[in-house]
Formats: structure tokens, sequence, C-alpha cells
């Protein structure tokens, strides 16, 4: 009886460990490339210490552009230190909306300095770099260090590139998978989920690895 109680109890936590890791889409593939020169205009506020505490940064910002009819889409967060490298306490970042050029119009027409507040420091950044190694997970960016990074690290070793120290930066899209059921009410969606992209400034590959 106790063996078919202990046989019962495993079963149930691997099921439930299968179910978690399908549903952060840690059996997602990982695809990574070479890119070339990308600009990007980014409206952020700084945040110190552990980088999974941005996510209430980020959240800020993107209620504070929807106030400013401002499209956040796209948030970000811009990871400048080496966790393996930088005490945890010590690690800086920067967190927001992406701005496209029509966002670009409405804040030019916008004293940021009137906005500011305590522990709300909004700044416009502009990153680039001319070589990027490009890699798109479309599961949780929570387990983006654990699922993507290894992967890119594996990239650079094969290709024979190195990071250039910028930081990386990871765009966040919202999409909405529609429904496959033909037989699902109009609008109904089969379930919601997350692009998460990700930029490495790289030095360019050595032409055999274009």
């Amino acid at each position: 009886m106790l063996k078919h109680f202990v046989l019962a109890m495993l079963l149930g936590f691997i099921l439930f460990f299968a179910y978690l890791a399908w549903h952060v889409g840690y059996f997602k593939p990982v695809t990574i490339e070479n890119v070339g020169p990308k600009k990007f205009v980014l409206l952020g506020v700084p945040h110190d210490g552990a980088y999974h505490k941005i996510v209430s940064r980020i959240e800020t910002v993107e209620k504070w552009a929807k106030g400013q009819k401002i499209d956040c889409t796209q948030s970000f967060g811009l990871y400048l230190d080496d966790p393996k490298q930088v005490e945890q306490d010590r690690l800086k970042s920067f967190g927001g909306c992406l701005i496209t050029p029509e966002g670009q119009l409405i804040l030019s027409q916008i004293n940021l300095q009137d906005h500011q507040k305590k522990d709300f420091f909004l700044q416009i950044k502009n990153w680039d770099s001319n070589e990027f190694i490009y890699a798109e997970f479309k599961g949780s960016p929570g387990i983006g260090p654990y699922k993507v990074y290894p992967e890119v690290e594996k990239y650079l070793t094969r290709n024979k590139q190195a990071l250039l120290g910028q930081g990386v930066l990871e765009v966040y899209t919202q999409i909405k998978e529609k429904a496959q059921n033909p037989s699902s009410e109009p609008g109904a969606d089969a379930g919601q989920g997350m692009t998460s992209e990700y930029y490495f400034p790289v030095q360019a590959p050595a032409p055999e690895f274009r």
C-alpha cells in the first residue's frame, strides 16, 4: 500500500514539473543568428540590484507611457553587468519601453524633468552596435538565463566570437495566439504568450563563419 502511495506521489511530481516546464515554454526552441547594425531608442529608468526585480520598474514605465499615448507594445530590459562576475546587489540594468518613431515625436514635446519622481528617473538612451548575435525564444523571459544564454555561449564558441561588453538587450513582446479550433467562438484566444528577443553586441565573425 505504501509502495503504491509513494509511486503515485512520484508520478504526481513528475506530471506537475512537466506541466510547469510546458507552461513556461521550456521545450520551445531557441533560434540564433548573426545580424548587422541596429539602433534602438530606449525610454526607461535605471535599476540597481537583482535582475529579476526589474519587472516592477518596467511596468511603471509602461503605465507612464500609456498615459502619454506612447506605444509600448515592446518593453525591454538592458542588462549591463555579468551576474557571474558582479555581486547581485551591484548589478546595473535599465528597463522600460522600446520607442517607435511616432513615440519619439511625442517625447520630443514632453519635458521629462516635469515627470521625474523619487525612484522614477526617466531617461532616453540610444543603444546601438555594428554587429549582434540575435536570439529569439517564445517562452517565459524568466527562464531565458537557463534556456537562451547557454545556447548563445555555445554559438559564440562555435563561431569564435567575443562579446563587446556593452550589456545585453532583451526585448519582450506580448503575443496572442488565435484559437485554432474552428468551433471556437469568434475572438476567442487559445492563449497568450511572450516572445523574447535578445541582442548581444559582438565582434564581427571571421568570413568563414558568415
